[in-house]
């Protein structure tokens, strides 16, 4: 069972990467609207997601998610938008900063 569990992760993981490859601009720019750390933080707690699971389904090293999340390093553009990715498929709603206000993050409806 536990083969089965690894093998639906490695190709879950697999799939992430490739989206997240094909968000890529040219230039290698992510394409994508970038989120803050804070808003990752904010996204696994709703969501009940250790820094462990939130790397593992995005297919990405857990000192990644670690070291993005605590401001020590900024994510190569494909391991952060399978970041985003991931979340936003978990449910998760990034919510930017506009009128003064900062960024968030909430649940879309029906999560």
């Amino acid at each position: 069972m536990a083969q089965i569990e690894r093998a639906a992760q490695n190709r879950a993981a697999r799939e992430v990467i490739e989206w997240s490859q094909a968000q890529l601009s040219p230039d290698n720019k992510c394409a994508i609207r970038p989120i803050d750390p804070s808003q990752s933080r904010a996204a696994r707690s709703l969501i009940g997601w250790s820094q462990r699971r939130l790397a593992t389904t995005a297919g990405i090293n857990p000192s990644t998610v670690r070291d993005f999340e605590t401001r020590k390093r900024d994510p190569l553009p494909n391991s952060l938008a399978a970041i985003r990715h991931v979340l936003e498929t978990a449910g998760v709603e990034f919510i930017p900063a506009r009128r003064g206000r900062g960024v968030g993050v909430r649940l879309r409806s029906g999560k």
